[in-house]
């Protein structure tokens, strides 16, 4: 019961994910985006992907109070503070010295973030920061958390907000110059509306290294060298933030974009 006040569950059983080839295919030519289209076929063929167990996956990120008592509790530093610096969009992205989880954006918006720790998701965590809350998690609560895999990702946001790539791809740009605290409204506007915090509103890192779907095409980038980042945030361009939508970064990335939740597999 516990599980279920906070957690989405998936069922057991069969799932879909993926895109047709010849779905990807339109869809490419209906775009019109500055954005490399090629990422497209990084998420062909469609495909059967089978849960052994039931998957609960957590219906809000995490946020930065609770992220908060993680490093109270374990004193654990983020790579961002152990570097001195983190990435921030600025017409392109930029280091940018003393930003952290505590301070994400280096302006007036971390004021704002601070102030409302417990409904703005943490940012600027890496991929490696993710996996070690995700095992304090699981060492605090007795159970076997760890991030979603990133088809239990795609398959719990068909719940949580996300919808296909053929239904968005006629929207019109984000408005990719929006100042870090209207960001930050946009954010808080939507955790506020919905049990489930949707996703779009952030790149959500998964488990899973950068690799090729079962009889997908080859990709110089797929192997143990990038880990999957899904769901896009509000700048992001509209087909990004497609629930097959497949990006990856290195798993030391970290910046005001990205953020993360927590699975938990059910024991058979």
């Amino acid at each position: 019961m516990v599980i279920k006040s906070v957690f989405m569950e998936l069922p057991a059983g069969d799932h879909s994910i993926g895109i047709d080839t010849a779905k990807a295919e339109s869809v490419e030519k209906a775009l019109i985006t500055k954005v490399d289209k090629s990422y497209l076929s990084n998420s062909i063929p469609r495909h059967i992907v089978r849960f052994a167990n039931p998957v609960f996956i957590s219906r809000r990120h995490v946020t930065l109070s609770e992220f908060d008592f993680f490093i109270g509790d374990t004193g654990y530093v983020t790579e961002a503070e152990m570097e001195g610096w983190g990435w921030i969009w600025k017409k392109k992205w930029e280091k940018i010295l003393g930003v952290s989880w505590k301070n994400p954006f280096s302006d007036d918006a971390d004021v704002i973030y601070r102030g409302s720790g417990e409904i703005f998701p943490v940012l600027q965590t890496s991929w490696n920061d993710a996996v070690k809350y995700c095992e304090w998690f699981a060492q605090k609560n007795g159970l076997g958390a760890r991030l979603p895999s990133e088809s239990e990702w795609e398959i719990f946001s068909t719940v949580a907000g996300g919808r296909r790539i053929e239904d968005i791809i006629l929207e019109p740009a984000a408005e990719n110059k929006l100042d870090s605290c209207k960001y930050l409204d946009r954010i808080k506007n939507s955790v506020e509306s919905s049990e489930i915090t949707p996703v779009g509103l952030l790149w959500e890192w998964t488990l899973d290294w950068f690799d090729s779907y079962p009889g997908g095409a080859a990709n110089r980038e797929f192997g143990k060298v990038y880990k999957v980042l899904r769901g896009g945030s509000v700048l992001s361009e509209p087909y990004q933030r497609a629930m097959e939508y497949r990006f990856r970064r290195c798993p030391t990335a970290r910046s005001p974009y990205y953020g993360f939740r927590v699975a938990v597999t059910a024991p058979a």
